[in-house]
């Protein structure tokens, strides 16, 4: 077990150095000078040398590169160009918001497709399973920029039920939640509806509706438990899809999380923020996929093999 974590985790390391490095490279290729961004227009050249010599944009690539892995080893990000503030620092104060509404998504998609996929492999072909796997399909097919306004349009504007963007309190999350949560539900209602039809047909499940055991407890005591195997995998990368959505969906409920944080900076050009964005929401994909491995290898040891 520990040769197997030792190597995920060697993996995840570099899958991580892949993509600051590719980051890092693509943020400098892309058009547009942060300097001229800040400074305008009308700057004097004097003003707009001096500013990218105080910013390091002076240096050549390598070298801008070598001083930011020197600052990342001492969790140093950089500064701001936009704010002055360290990007630590605003990622500390952003962080927590996305990650409130990745998770508050993601259980409202378990809630939802649990039940859903269970019921739906059990009555296989009836106008339930149809009527659920129409509704699914249209959860994976709508993108989130369609489904948010569409959301905001039914329940903020038409019927004031809900407000439209923002932070503060519960009702706030309640959309844009439902915004990332639906697309997740769909995807894995389909996939527990697979893995229960297999799981419903295996001679074991069968033996035991012969031997009179319950159905309730045939079904989500041990159909579920084998059922739940690939799904916990599907978890695991619908989890960085969810952090991808984010973005999107943070900016338009105006949710004062990291994913809008990045289009701002990208905006502004940005360089440290731009980075560390993607670094958090790297960092964060990485970990959690080496936490599915860990959990996956518990559940079935021969994955360790």
């Amino acid at each position: 077990m520990s040769i197997y974590l030792l190597r995920r985790l060697g993996l995840a390391l570099v899958t991580l150095w892949g993509v600051v490095t590719f980051v890092f490279l693509l943020i400098h290729l892309i058009p547009g000078d942060p300097v001229e961004s800040m400074l305008g227009e009308g700057a004097r050249p004097d003003e707009i040398v001096a500013m990218r010599k105080s910013l390091g944009l002076d240096l050549s690539l390598s070298e801008q590169y070598r001083n930011y892995w020197s600052d990342l080893f001492r969790l140093e990000l950089g500064t701001s160009f936009r704010t002055g503030e360290t990007a630590l620092k605003t990622l500390a104060q952003t962080y927590p918001a996305t990650l409130q509404l990745t998770l508050c998504s993601m259980l409202l998609g378990i809630m939802i497709a649990l039940p859903c996929g269970v019921l739906t492999a059990r009555r296989q072909g009836s106008l339930f399973d149809s009527t659920v796997s129409l509704i699914s399909l249209l959860g994976i097919s709508v993108p989130h920029f369609v489904f948010g306004p569409l959301l905001i349009i039914a329940l903020a504007i038409r019927w004031p039920l809900l407000p439209v963007s923002g932070m503060g309190r519960w009702t706030h999350l309640v959309l844009p939640a439902i915004t990332l949560g639906t697309a997740l539900a769909a995807v894995l209602t389909r996939m527990i509806r697979a893995a229960m039809i297999s799981e419903l047909a295996r001679p074991y499940v069968v033996t035991a509706f012969a031997k009179g055991l319950k159905e309730r407890r045939a079904i989500y005591l041990h159909a579920l438990k084998n059922g739940l195997m690939p799904v916990v995998t599907i978890l695991g990368l619908q989890f960085g899809g969810l952090l991808a959505g984010a973005i999107i969906t943070e900016t338009i409920f105006s949710w004062q999380g990291i994913g809008r944080l990045m289009i701002q900076s990208i905006q502004a050009r940005d360089y440290p923020l731009i980075q560390g964005c993607i670094l958090g929401i790297s960092a964060t994909y990485i970990v959690i996929n080496l936490l599915t491995d860990l959990a996956y290898s518990l559940l079935d040891p021969r994955v360790r093999y």
